[in-house]
């Protein structure tokens, strides 16, 4: 038998499956180890956590969080990844997008080799949960990485998104030759830490009486066309943008991606008074 989590390996479990890796699904296998023990290491586990992962597929990354973690939480819509390994974990046959969060303890890691086409769902959910985790370590697309630690002047609203859940940093990068097939993008690891309790802008948002779907509908109307000054794409939803920019110090001829975090939640909140 061939060693694990190879390419001659991965191409025999695909044949016992009848099944070839299907690329609009992001199924690209990870086959260096080393990086699979680098993911699971970013997320702290401890033989307490209950660890959270999208997407198993063959458990090369299945097997570093249960040599880690107390309990491990497989999501994934295709039932033929279940007992590849006979490692012992739960998995749950569900699409991810479909499966309850809240039925998870508090306190549960999000850690996942995350299938790229359904990134932006994912972290829009579990981001914006009510049971949110209390880590997350993704492998994504290096270019999503990139957005979501942007600082000005390259703000969007990912980075906002992810900003206002907590800090998000990258772990390290992942060539597309530590990949089976081939990817013809390269990857990243990003952690992202949430803020302390009743610490951090949604903290802020709430002490206001705001909602976090507010204030990111409000986000998106200043994004609507990145390119305009921020003052002009919030002409419909504030009657003064000029004026409000200039009273939260923020400059008004500014472009939306030239403005943090922390100015973005002033000037909402200047607007809905």
């Amino acid at each position: 038998m061939n060693e694990l989590f190879t390419p001659q390996w991965y191409k025999e479990q695909c044949e016992k499956l009848l099944m070839r890796p299907e690329k609009e699904r992001g199924q690209h296998f990870l086959v260096n180890r080393t990086i699979a023990a680098k993911i699971a290491d970013a997320g702290e586990l401890s033989t307490t956590d209950t660890v959270l992962e999208i997407g198993p597929g063959f458990g090369v990354l299945t097997t570093e969080l249960v040599a880690r973690a107390g309990n491990v939480i497989a999501v994934d819509a295709d039932k033929k990844f279940e007992k590849v390994l006979g490692i012992q974990f739960l998995f749950i046959n569900k699409d991810i997008l479909e499966f309850d969060e809240r039925t998870l303890p508090k306190d549960y890691i999000l850690i996942s080799n995350l299938p790229y086409s359904i990134t932006s769902n994912v972290l829009e959910k579990f981001l914006l949960s009510d049971n949110p985790p209390a880590r997350i370590v993704l492998m994504l697309q290096k270019e999503v990485v990139v957005r979501m630690t942007a600082k000005p002047p390259k703000m969007n609203r990912l980075a906002i998104l992810t900003q206002l859940y907590g800090v998000a940093k990258l772990v390290c990068n992942v060539s597309a030759g530590n990949f089976w097939p081939l990817p013809k993008v390269e990857s990243a690891v990003v952690l992202i830490e949430p803020y302390a309790e009743g610490k951090g802008f949604v903290a802020t948002l709430q002490d206001a009486g705001k909602s976090k779907s507010e204030f990111l509908s409000f986000v998106a109307a200043g994004f609507s066309s990145p390119r305009k000054k921020l003052a002009n794409n919030l002409e419909s939803l504030i009657k003064n943008s000029r004026e409000s920019l200039v009273q939260v110090g923020i400059n008004p001829n500014a472009r939306p991606e030239e403005v943090e975090i922390k100015k973005w939640i002033e000037l909402f909140l200047c607007a809905m008074q």
